[in-house]
């Protein structure tokens, strides 16, 4: 029982390490200005940092209504947390 959680202990070592590396190494977000259809000024990723920041788009107009779906379910799940950006 012992190496198996000095082995799981291991995995988890390397879990870890591979994904801070990952994070590293992974480029910036790219800076997006622009205006949402409600009017309201947005500047990424300047007005999401610190929070959870979710950005839904499609491409289409007929992809609006899956868009949409997933902005409602989001939205209805994160209601009123403070950390959150949709």
């Amino acid at each position: 029982m012992k190496s198996l959680r000095s082995f799981a202990a291991i995995l988890l070592s390397l879990l870890f390490w591979n994904v801070a590396g990952f994070a590293q190494s992974t480029p910036a977000f790219p800076r997006i200005q622009g205006e949402t259809f409600a009017g309201r000024k947005v500047q990424l990723p300047e007005d999401v940092r610190g929070k959870v920041g979710v950005l839904i788009f499609g491409f289409t107009k007929a992809s609006s209504k899956p868009t949409g779906a997933w902005a409602k379910k989001i939205s209805a799940d994160f209601v009123g947390r403070e950390d959150f950006e949709l």
